[in-house]
């Protein structure tokens, strides 16, 4: 009776020990489950970044193309083309760093991968010993059956030996799987964190590209500006009087807005930096310093001004500036701007008459304002 009592306690002992194995097993497959989630998620990160690369190139390709299409429009873009390239750098830089993090990954992919191996083999080896560990009490109860007198406490206690350090294996097992599964979702939250990351930092090179392509956009109109030729027939598209030259004095004293002429004509000489100048609540002075007074008293006759729209106007939103190489001396009168702007500014060339100063004793210019 004692042996069939031991007999039996031995098999629930060995039922327990199989249904811990099968509890892993069932967790091994739950990690190889969420490692090929993860690896899925590493090749679409993988396949944006090299959507974006492929953006990037085409911005640089489409810049270069407008290099090479004027010469003179590259001098003044040579700036911006080197800042843009430095972003390019580091939009590289960050694209190294991204494939760095990602061989990061790839590389505690693997280490778990290994983890995951030498758990499976230990699961082998631990099914292995359970099977000799059946074989063994197998023949034990046998030679018990047929050796009534054999001595069954040496065996017993190597038996119970054997069986807590089985158990000992099995719980470190656990342990390790626990461990293998906290390093997973740890790797998974540093990957988002840096994906958030890269995606913000390309929200930022865009944003600067596309203010680099409208600073582009300003310096050209500036420059085909200045290369139009001054044509005998004046601008007539049914308004006659407006354009004659008696009617067409810019109103300095009507300032909308004023103008940060370092961003079209780069900086300007310290003469032309005046005393600021304010009457009745308007002002005479530009963004970067210059006073329009002075610029007006540096600007000879027949001098060429460009026309440029100030769409972002908060008084108007048809004003005009009007530019010498020097900078901006003001808006043409609202009433000519407001008749002008359904037509193209960039068809028009435009001349200084004269300048002389008007009754409040501050200096005003008339200009002729042609078609081309």
């Amino acid at each position: 009776m004692f042996l069939l009592f031991k007999s039996k306690k031995y098999e629930e002992k060995i039922t327990t020990l199989e249904s811990k194995n099968i509890d892993l097993k069932s967790n091994l497959v739950e990690l190889e489950s969420e490692n090929t989630i993860l690896k899925s998620k590493l090749i679409e990160l993988e396949s944006a970044i090299a959507k974006s690369s492929n953006k990037i190139s085409e911005l640089t390709i489409k810049l270069s193309i407008s290099n090479r299409s004027n010469e003179t429009l590259k001098k003044g873009l040579d700036a911006l083309n080197q800042s843009a390239n430095q972003d390019i750098d580091k939009q590289k830089k960050i694209r190294n760093e991204y494939i760095s993090a990602f061989n990061i990954v790839a590389s505690e992919k693997e280490a778990l991968s290994k983890k995951n191996t030498k758990l499976m083999d230990k699961l082998n080896e631990l099914e292995q010993k359970q099977l000799d560990y059946s074989l063994f009490f197998s023949d034990k109860f046998e030679c018990l059956e047929q050796k009534n007198n054999f001595d069954y406490s040496t065996d017993y206690i190597n038996l119970h030996h054997k069986l807590d350090q089985q158990q000992t294996l099995i719980d470190n097992l656990t342990r390790n799987s626990v461990q293998l599964k906290k390093d997973k979702n740890s790797a998974e939250f540093e990957l988002k964190k840096y994906t958030e990351e890269q995606n913000k930092e390309k929200e930022r090179l865009h944003k600067k590209l596309d203010k680099i392509n409208e600073e582009n956009k300003t310096l050209k109109a500036l420059i085909d500006s200045t290369k139009k030729p001054a044509l005998s027939n004046y601008f007539n598209y049914g308004i006659t009087s407006p354009f004659r030259i008696q009617q067409e004095k810019i109103e300095t004293n009507k300032t909308f807005a004023s103008l940060d002429s370092t961003e079209i004509m780069g900086l300007l000489p310290k003469e032309l930096i005046g005393t600021p100048i304010k009457i009745n609540g308007v002002s005479y002075q530009n963004d970067d310093g210059t006073s329009r007074q002075q610029i007006l008293q540096h600007t000879k006759t027949s001098s060429h001004v460009s026309l440029i729209r100030d769409s972002n106007n908060p008084h108007d939103n048809n004003a005009i500036k009007v530019i010498t190489r020097d900078g901006c001396i003001g808006f043409i009168p609202r009433d000519i701007a407001s008749k002008l702007r359904s037509i193209k500014i960039e068809n028009l060339t435009a001349n200084i008459h004269s300048i002389g100063k008007a009754e409040v004793g501050l200096y005003g210019a008339s200009i002729i304002i042609k078609n081309i």
